[in-house]
């Protein structure tokens, strides 16, 4: 999938929340046009904390980066969300239509209003949906402006492949860049854990997530994923995990993944990894499949297209990544022996995050006594 299919939506009126955000916008509008305009002009091949190495470097050179954050820059943006303590909760997006935006899911915890800013302008934003397993969220504008991304299929990310992430950061683009220096990762939220991530070793803060990660040949890889209060991190998320997830927020406003049933750990002790069950639900689909404890899950798939499963991580992505009721091949070793089972997965059920915090009593105001007129 390339693009949503743009729907046309008609945001809220705006008038009440104008003056609280025109400030703000306006001077991030400016700021943003600026950047574009000199982006030729000053650029910093690194322009990050990432650890590039020369080939890294070499890949993304002061003329190349320019041309990529030109192209590329437009379909970036600054998710807004400004609470009413004054606080102000920010991330990166990227224009998936003229009208959507694939961003964060931080920034839509508290139930904020929600603005868009671009060189163009800014707009108030209204949720599609939202995945906290993916830490994903859809968000859709009234008027269809914005500049979607080319999104086309990318090659297969290897080891070591240099890596540009570009993000908003405040009034200017943040660029950072790295190499693809793990993959299968993993990462906790504050109501889920998000698997099946790859490591851009470019630093980035949890205002960048929902930036773009590219490779050498400027097409878009994945989006950062970094959730609040974890530190500088440089996990990003596949797009084409990225897309089917916004794909399924668009036609449902909701994501349904596959649920197996196990805990376990990481094989370490094996060359090529795996997954080591410890305990299987009782009622799941694994017990039903007929996995065990310490059966060790090295395949995943369907018939005749299986993924090597290299630790708990890739596990629980390839299951989070099928549909409830979808059948997956499993191939285990027991007892030095390769196993095959078949199991139907179930669903995972979603999490829920907390409620928004109720809005504080108004402060009794005194209330100075009447004045008795006397004879």
């Amino acid at each position: 999938m390339q693009s949503f299919e743009a729907v046309a939506a008609r945001a809220p009126d705006r008038a009440d929340r104008r003056g609280t955000w025109i400030a703000l916008s306006a001077l991030s509008v400016i700021a943003l046009m600026v950047g574009i305009l000199g982006a030729t002009d000053a650029l910093d091949p690194g322009g990050g904390p990432g650890p590039a190495t020369p080939q890294a470097q070499a890949a993304f050179g002061r003329a190349e980066t320019a041309r990529m954050l030109a192209a590329t820059g437009p379909g970036v943006v600054a998710v807004l969300a400004m609470h009413t303590t004054g606080g102000t909760t920010r991330a990166s997006g990227i224009c998936v239509g003229a009208d959507q935006v694939l961003t964060s899911a931080h920034v839509l915890e508290g139930g904020a209003p929600v603005m868009i800013v671009t060189p163009d302008g800014e707009q108030p934003a209204l949720p599609v949906g939202v995945d906290y397993d993916t830490h994903l969220a859809l968000l859709r504008i009234g008027e269809p402006k914005l500049s979607p991304l080319d999104l086309a299929p990318p090659d297969r990310l290897r080891l070591g492949d240099p890596v540009l992430a570009v993000a908003v950061d405040g009034d200017e683009y943040w660029r950072s860049v790295g190499v693809v220096g793990a993959v299968d990762q993993l990462v906790a939220t504050a109501y889920s854990v998000v698997a099946g991530l790859f490591d851009t070793e470019t630093g980035a803060a949890d205002e960048h997530s929902g930036g773009v990660v590219l490779n050498e040949s400027g097409a878009v890889v994945g989006l950062l994923t970094v959730p609040p209060g974890g530190g500088p991190s440089g996990l990003a998320l596949p797009i084409e995990v990225a897309l089917a997830v916004g794909a399924q927020l668009e036609s449902e406003g909701r994501v349904r993944h596959g649920w197996l049933g196990v805990s376990g750990t990481d094989a370490s002790d094996r060359a090529a990894g795996g997954a080591r069950v410890e305990e299987v639900l009782v009622g799941s689909p694994a017990e039903t499949a007929g996995l065990g404890s310490g059966d060790l899950i090295i395949e995943v798939g369907e018939r005749g297209a299986k993924t090597s499963v290299s630790n708990m991580a890739a596990l629980m992505a390839q299951v989070r990544a099928r549909p409830p009721g979808a059948t997956l091949e499993i191939t285990v070793l027991r007892d030095g022996q390769r196993v095959a089972i078949v199991a139907e997965l179930g669903e995972k059920e979603p999490p829920t995050p907390p409620a928004p915090p109720a809005p504080e009593p108004p402060t009794p105001v005194p209330v100075e006594p009447a004045e008795t007129a006397t004879p």
